[in-house]
Formats: structure tokens, C-alpha cells, sequence
């Protein structure tokens, strides 16, 4: 699936599992100091990270997520990362 993880102290999504013909499928903030804010957004074609109340976006096109949502309303996700690598 979808992956959002920290490392070097990066926020990163990497959407390989979902879109594997696409050429670029990991995008990656500069290294950010302490804990980030993370607030997620998915809907059926698009999931977006927002990180530290927006000071760095990250959208991703992720065709096809519609038949695995249990709503067609957009999710929102958050979430705190801590210094540490995860």
C-alpha cells in the first residue's frame, strides 16, 4: 500500500505498491528538527500530507482507492512523529 514513514528526518510517502508504472513514487521534505504534525487527507484519487500546519505538502495521485474507502466522504488522518527515525 501506501507508506508514509520518517527517516534522516524526512517526512517521505512512497506509493510503489500502488502505482508502479509511475516513475517518481517516493517524495520526501527537507530533514525537518523535533516532532512533525502530519494531517492526511484520502480521497478516491488522492492522498495529500500535510506537515507542521502546512509549512510542506505532499500530494500524491493514487488512482483507484475508491473501492477500498468505506465512504465516499474524504478521510482525514493525524498524526504526531516524534525525532526518531521510524
Amino acid at each position: 500500500g501506501f507508506r508514509i514513514y520518517r527517516e534522516d528526518g524526512r517526512i517521505c510517502t512512497d506509493r510503489t505498491a500502488v502505482s508502479a508504472s509511475v516513475k517518481r513514487n517516493i517524495s520526501q521534505t527537507p530533514a525537518l528538527q523535533g516532532t512533525a504534525h502530519l494531517e492526511v487527507l484520502v480521497d478516491p484519487h488522492m492522498i495529500e500530507v500535510f506537515i507542521n500546519d502546512g509549512a510542506y505538502v505532499i500530494t500524491n495521485a493514487v488512482y483507484h482507492l475508491g473501492p477500498y474507502m468505506t465512504s465516499s466522504v474524504p478521510k482525514t488522518i493525524q498524526l504526531h512523529t516524534t525525532t526518531e527515525d521510524i
